[in-house]
């Protein structure tokens, strides 16, 4: 949670544990935390940053409350965007041009990889069969959330694709002169 939002909820609390000298029930709590979720909702809602991710995670409540599933280092690069893709590392100046690795076909960057790049049509077929339907950034946070199956399965293919694409930039890196 933000910490001007999470600021705001422990002076709220401690308004109120003053004002009635006592401590908040549960429920108050509770109200209390799903009023700060209800506002950073809306400030994510509106933010212009972290767009890929918002149109990945758009209910923030489900996604903080979520019964399973932990993230590691690539599945955040694959929530953020931000890893070896070379639309990503070209913007920096880290790679010579976005074209994709693997298939040539499109700019190298997180939608592609992960949801229409022929390199990974098995992994993408494998988890659109768990989930009765074509994968999109609009659904798979969703499906991942309701099943720790697909969850499971979006998380070592992330690794899987990642650790590709970092090798692919290592070696492209290594074969550029002056380097």
């Amino acid at each position: 949670m933000p910490p001007d939002i999470m600021s705001s909820e422990l002076g709220r609390v401690y308004q109120k544990t003053k004002a009635e000298s006592r401590r908040l029930t549960a429920d108050e709590r509770k109200r209390e935390r799903q009023t700060s979720l209800a506002e950073w909702q809306k400030k994510w809602d509106t933010a212009e940053k972290g767009r890929w991710t918002h149109r990945l995670i758009t209910n923030l409540p489900a996604w903080i409350e979520r019964e399973h599933g932990e993230t590691d280092f690539y599945l955040t690069q694959f929530l953020s965007g931000h890893g070896c893709f070379r639309e990503y590392l070209y913007r920096f100046g880290h790679d010579d041009g976005t074209g994709c690795s693997f298939c040539n076909s499109a700019a190298e960057n997180v939608e592609h990889i992960f949801f229409s790049c022929l390199r990974y049509e098995v992994e993408r077929s494998t988890i659109e069969q768990l989930i009765n339907e074509r994968m999109t950034p609009d659904n798979i946070v969703s499906h991942m959330l309701q099943s720790r199956l697909v969850w499971a399965k979006m998380k070592e293919w992330a690794a899987i694709a990642l650790q590709e694409l970092r090798l692919k930039e290592r070696q492209r890196r290594n074969e550029r002169p002056g380097e």
